[in-house]
């Protein structure tokens, strides 16, 4: 079976690998640097966040922990498995992307990321497009 379908389903979970990768953080500031890294284009409800990181703990991939400080918030964090984990999605991806974009010259790709770059800059004009109002 393909490495990378055993190690993490979900775009979800992939993000929470990587929020983790670099410390222990609440649920609430996981959510916060997913949405402030993508620009506000994913945002995740607090409930999809906290049943994605249970089936997590359940997987051996992260510990949830009550706050030493606050008994009502936890502390998330990596195991060694999450880890491990993580890194080898991560070289999964960049194989993926290095195939991906071998069809491309070097002066191609760059002109490739400087446009992505720009869409990116651009999702602020793309922010609740689409929402429909249904206060009344």
């Amino acid at each position: 079976m393909d490495p990378s379908s055993q190690l993490v389903r979900g775009t979800l979970h992939l993000l929470i690998l990587r929020r983790l990768v670099d410390g222990a953080k609440h649920g609430f500031a996981i959510a916060e640097e997913i949405a402030e890294r993508s620009g506000g284009a994913l945002a995740f409800e607090e409930g999809a966040l906290y049943q994605a990181l249970h089936r997590m703990e359940e997987r051996g991939l992260v510990n949830i922990r009550a706050d030493r400080q606050d008994g009502r918030t936890h502390s998330i964090s990596l195991t060694a498995k999450g880890f491990t984990t993580h890194d080898q999605v991560i070289a999964v991806a960049l194989e993926r992307e290095r195939r991906l974009l071998s069809c491309l010259n070097k002066p191609e790709r760059e002109i490739l990321i400087g446009l992505l770059l720009r869409v990116h800059g651009n999702l602020d004009a793309v922010k609740g497009a689409g929402e429909i109002d249904d206060r009344d």
